[in-house]
C-alpha cells in the first residue's frame, strides 16, 4: 500500500490558562485520501490530578468525552464525496469542535506526515506526545492495538480483512466507534482490548467503561453483536484484576463474546464463517 499524506493536532489542557502552562491530553489525526478522522484523547486524569489537586474531574472528563464524540459526529456525518473533495487540515476540523478561547481545553501544535496506516500513526503519536508523560498506574504496556495486530494479520491470511472496515454504533445517548465491523443479517462489531495495565483500578475501569458503552448503546436503531479481543496483562499480579474485566465484559448488555488472545484463531474463524454466510446469501 502506498502511503498518505495525513495532518494531526495536539490537544492541550491549560489548569490556568493565562500562566501558559500546559499538559498534553489527546491527539486528533485527519488523512484525506484513507478518509480517516479520529482522535485518542485520555481517559484518566491522574497526571493531571497530580499537577492539579483541585481540578473538576467531572468536568474534564466530561469536556473530553464531549471531543471524542463531536469528532465521531462529524465523521459520521460526511461521506466520501466530503472527505475526497476537501482540503481542510486536522487543524480546521479541531477549531470546528473546540473555538479558541480562554478555556482549559485548547488545541496547540500541529504537524504533518506519511502513512500506510492511520489508525497505528494515531496510535505512535498519542504514545508520543500524551501516554509517555503519563503516571505509572496509567501506563499501557502493550495498547489495543498491539492486540489487534495479530488478529488482523490472521483475518489477512484467511483474505477477509477487506471484508471489514471501522464502523460505528449510535443511540440517541451515545456514538460508539469499533475497530472493525461486518454486515451480516446484524452488524456484527470487533474491538480489542489490552489489560496489560500497571494498576488493577485501571483494568477494571477499563472493561467497566465499556460496559457503560454498551449500555448507552440500548435503544439503538442498528441491531449489533459485540466481540472483544482482550490482552492479558505481562504481570502474573494483575491476572485477578484482569479476570475481574473479563466477567465485567462477559456480563454487559447486548451479550458480548470475549476471546482472549490466544483464542484469536477461533475468533476470524467465526469471522470467516460470517462472511462465508453473508456470500452465500
Amino acid at each position: 500500500m502506498r502511503k498518505a499524506a495525513y495532518t494531526y493536532c495536539i490537544l492541550r489542557y491549560h489548569h490556568d490558562p493565562f500562566n501558559g502552562e500546559a499538559l498534553n491530553v489527546g491527539v486528533l489525526i485527519w488523512c484525506r485520501k484513507l478518509h480517516f478522522l479520529e482522535v485518542k484523547v485520555r481517559h484518566g486524569d491522574g497526571r493531571i490530578l497530580s499537577a492539579y489537586p483541585n481540578l473538576d474531574r467531572t468536568a474534564v472528563t466530561s469536556a473530553l468525552r464531549r471531543i471524542r464524540d463531536q469528532i465521531a459526529k462529524v465523521r459520521h456525518a460526511s461521506g466520501p464525496l466530503f472527505f475526497e473533495s476537501t482540503n481542510l487540515t486536522a487543524s480546521d476540523f479541531a477549531r470546528d469542535v473546540l473555538k479558541h478561547d480562554d478555556s482549559s481545553l485548547q488545541w496547540g501544535n500541529s504537524g504533518a506526515g506519511l502513512t500506510e496506516d492511520p489508525a497505528t500513526e494515531l496510535e505512535h503519536l498519542y504514545q508520543r506526545f500524551v501516554a509517555r508523560f503519563e503516571n505509572s498506574k496509567e501506563r499501557t504496556l502493550r495498547t489495543d492495538e498491539d492486540v489487534w495486530r495479530p488478529v488482523r494479520e490472521m483475518m489477512e491470511s484467511a483474505h477477509i480483512a477487506n471484508e471489514f472496515a471501522d464502523v460505528e454504533v449510535s443511540s440517541a445517548l451515545i456514538n460508539v466507534h469499533f475497530k472493525a465491523g461486518y454486515q451480516n443479517g446484524e452488524l456484527h462489531c470487533v474491538e480489542p482490548l489490552s489489560f496489560d495495565l500497571t494498576d488493577d483500578e485501571r483494568i477494571t475501569e477499563k472493561a467497566s467503561r465499556w460496559t457503560g458503552r454498551l449500555h448507552n448503546l440500548e435503544g439503538s436503531e442498528v441491531q449489533f453483536k459485540p466481540y472483544f479481543v482482550v490482552g492479558r496483562p505481562t504481570d502474573d499480579r494483575r491476572l485477578r484484576a484482569f479476570d475481574r474485566a473479563v466477567k465485567i465484559l462477559r456480563q454487559s448488555p447486548h451479550e458480548p463474546v470475549v476471546f482472549e488472545e490466544g483464542q484469536a484463531n477461533e475468533l476470524v474463524e467465526h469471522l470467516e464463517d460470517l462472511v462465508k454466510a453473508g456470500h452465500s446469501n
